[in-house]
């Protein structure tokens, strides 16, 4: 056996060599043949290096051994074996042919394209100056505290305007005409800004205005485009400062999301005017109808509704290349929860939201015509998507399959199973777990002097799990926690306990309440132990269809290759660890010898 002395020497003197080979092209996952390699192969489908790798990624801050991490992405590469088990059986079924199926893709390629053309033809040729950076410091001396309410038509502005004049309340005006969307959650507020900051930054109009309206006071409607708003400063005061270093980063990123947002609303209206849309507003007030009927019938179900086949082909938006149905914009609908039931959705809503939709589909046929639907990113993410999606209908389908227990069944496990409802005595304690005795002694005087043992449990405990409730343990048996359960189980209810060594560490605590012994009633606890049972056998369902595919797949692992990763990943926690990764213990041979 190799001292740990003497393991750390070889290790340390192999590191330069390893370094070396890596670079030479032992471990280079970053060129594209290496990325290819094959580490599995399940029938005739090929688990590529880049799978694995996209399936899995290693943390450098965790220590394992070698013979360790070859074991643990060997376990990693069954669980991603036993993923694209599931996603060939939805394939073999033919799940990815469906229309529904068909036009998920489409609109998740569609959303990739737009990210893309606006990363390539936005983001990368934004540019920040230092006298953009310096103008926008000289003004950014305070911060206002501001409501806002804006419209897009005439007459509801004037509204707006009337009922603010009749001293209505702001908020509730705010919900009821306001298309911000801090309207419904926050009854117009936008609360603290600077210049620069928050809706305003993106309104050259709005900017300047919003500072110069005395506080206590409000300002509109000013026309902005289509749009109409209102402004309202509630109060003022200083800006709190940071560093200059931070001060100037903090407006070099303000200036960024600035212009990012103009170059965005530029794109889209362009998109708009090329692309020639015309909006059929009888036909749009007749689709907004229907769907508002039904979404006030059943809000939280939110239903979408069943046209006839007329209805399906009423054109509602027409372009230069192509008509929209009703059925063409229903089937880009998102089914999310619109507003309250008092507080319908507007027909300014569904315009704005549809003409969006609209803009991604021109924008992405921007994008092939520039040809960035083939942009490797995009084809891999495509991949990535289908595979995911068809995973989550076979594991769908999987789990509907699973028979649900009967009540014989239940009732038999309620009798076989007594310990679990003839409940003895329990205590609630609340406990803390440091790793010294010292400390432990020292915690306990602060708690008897009066400090929260929930707050010392917070910031002291070494239990990360219970942290976040102030220590607070699930009621315990007495043959519970060992050592604790025992201590507890002697101490009155509202006393402190003694300090008490556990294998863990040590453990000072709190009896916060008794529970005397009780029998449940199956009645009680009927409908859980179906849940519970339900959601067993759907795992054991996927569980099960896993396994017999295994059985019948040809399953192949690439053992070299995969022991080759496991070394790369240990050299470079020891290059960013020193040799802190060897307390873990020693490997069996250095990590050259693999």
């Amino acid at each position: 056996m190799v001292s740990n002395v003497g393991l750390r020497q070889h290790f340390n003197r192999s590191l330069p060599l390893l370094s070396f080979l890596l670079l030479l092209g032992l471990g280079g996952c970053s060129g594209s043949g290496r990325r290819e390699q094959v580490v599995a192969r399940v029938d005739r489908l090929d688990i590529t290096m880049a799978d694995f790798q996209t399936f899995y990624r290693p943390l450098i801050r965790e220590q394992n051994t070698l013979d360790e991490q070859i074991q643990i992405l060997n376990e990693k590469l069954d669980d991603l074996i036993g993923y694209k088990l599931v996603q060939e059986g939805g394939r073999a079924e033919g799940l990815h042919r469906t229309d529904d199926f068909k036009r998920r893709i489409e609109r998740h390629v569609k959303n990739m394209l737009n990210r893309l053309v606006k990363q390539r033809e936005i983001v990368e040729q934004i540019v920040v100056t230092n006298a953009e950076i310096d103008s926008l410091l000289s003004h950014s001396h305070i911060e206002r505290h501001f409501q806002h309410i804006f419209t897009t038509s005439k007459p509801g502005a004037d509204e707006v305007e009337r009922r603010l004049k009749e001293g209505e309340e702001w908020g509730s005006i705010a919900v009821m005409y306001s298309r911000d969307d801090q309207a419904g959650m926050h009854r117009g507020d936008l609360g603290w800004m600077s210049w620069g900051k928050g809706p305003f930054s993106v309104y050259p109009e709005l900017q300047p205005l919003a500072y110069q309206i005395p506080v206590g006071t409000w300002q509109g409607p000013v026309q902005v485009g289509r749009e109409y708003h209102f402004i309202k400063v509630l109060e003022e005061r200083p800006r709190p400062r940071g560093t200059p270093e931070q001060e100037r980063e903090a407006s070099r990123s303000t200036l960024f999301g600035i212009k990012k947002n103009k170059m965005e609303q530029e794109l889209s209206n362009r998109m708009w005017r090329e692309g020639g849309y015309h909006l059929d507003e009888d036909q749009f007030r007749w689709l907004h109808e229907q769907i508002v009927e039904l979404f006030s019938r059943d809000p939280a179900n939110n239903p979408l509704p069943e046209l006839s086949r007329e209805d399906r082909t009423r054109v509602v938006f027409r372009s230069e290349k192509r008509p929209y149905t009703a059925q063409d914009l229903l089937d880009k609908l998102e089914l999310q929860q619109p507003r309250e039931r008092d507080n319908p959705i507007t027909r300014e809503d569904w315009r704005h939201q549809f003409v969006e939709w609209v803009i991604i589909d021109e924008v992405a046929v921007y994008a092939r015509k520039k040809g960035y639907h083939k942009d490797p990113a995009i084809l891999a993410a495509r991949t990535r998507f289908i595979d995911s999606r068809l995973y989550a209908l076979k594991y769908n389908n999987l789990r509907s399959a699973a028979v649900p227990p009967t009540d014989e069944e239940i009732q038999e496990y309620y009798e076989r199973n007594p310990w679990l409802f003839d409940l003895p005595e329990r205590r609630q304690i609340t406990e803390v777990l440091v790793e010294t005795r010292q400390q432990a002694e020292e915690l306990l005087r602060r708690a008897k002097e009066g400090e929260d043992l929930g707050t010392l449990a917070y910031e002291h405990t070494i239990r990360p799990d219970f942290a976040e409730i102030g220590g607070r343990l699930v009621p315990i048996r007495r043959d519970e926690f060992g050592p604790l359960g025992e201590a507890a189980f002697e101490t009155p209810k509202g006393e402190f306990g003694p300090v008490v060594e556990t294998p863990l560490g040590f453990s000072i605590f709190q009896v916060n309440s008794i529970l005397e012994p009780r029998v449940i009633e199956l009645d009680s606890v009927r409908e859980n132990l179906r849940e519970n049972f339900r959601l067993n056998m759907e795992k054991e369902s996927v569980a099960q269809f896993k396994e017999d595919a295994r059985r019948r797949a040809r399953i192949w692992k690439n053992e070299e290759l995969i022991q080759q990763w496991a070394a790369r990943i240990v050299v470079a926690r020891a290059a960013a660890q020193g040799d802190s990764l060897l307390q873990g213990g020693e490997p069996s041979e250095p990590p050259t010898g693999r």
